[in-house]
């Protein structure tokens, strides 16, 4: 008896501790951005910004399968030990 109630205990501690865990890139949302941000910029300045910000999207997607992968090793290593 005191096993099941230490089987269930762990259950709901893990899963508390996976709902607590970062998304995967591909699972987070778009915003809306406003198209008056880009009114008036030329082809030039436009394809300027595309680069930063494919690279913003690159460092900030990184950063966040960086963080899963720790929940998911924190998580993992919690449920084991």
């Amino acid at each position: 008896m005191r096993f099941r109630g230490f089987g269930v205990c762990a259950l709901l501690v893990g899963a508390v501790l996976v709902s607590a865990c970062a998304q995967r890139p591909a699972r987070v949302t778009a915003s809306y951005v406003p198209s008056i941000v880009y009114r008036g910029a030329s082809c030039n300045e436009l394809a300027r910004e595309r680069q930063v910000l494919a690279r913003h999207v690159q460092e900030v997607a990184y950063r966040q399968s960086s963080a899963a992968d720790t929940d998911l090793v924190i998580v993992t290593s919690g449920l084991v030990i």
